[in-house]
């Protein structure tokens, strides 16, 4: 769903891990995303026809 609206794509770099001998890079099968063109892409698809209220302050909660 996602990822045929366009916000999802598969991570363009490579994978590194820290070892005792060093920086190795590493592989394995398993597939990583990332949003596109920005990390924020896939919550702005999902928010899509939700009423949001960003960049509010909330400065007290009540139960």
């Amino acid at each position: 769903m996602a990822r045929g609206a366009g916000c999802l794509a598969e991570w363009p770099t490579s994978l590194w891990s820290a070892e005792e001998e060093g920086w190795q890079r590493h592989r394995d099968d398993l597939l990583r995303l990332c949003g596109t063109p920005r990390m924020s892409a896939l919550t702005r698809h999902l928010a899509e026809g939700l009423e949001l209220h960003a960049e509010t302050r909330i400065e007290r909660l009540e139960a």
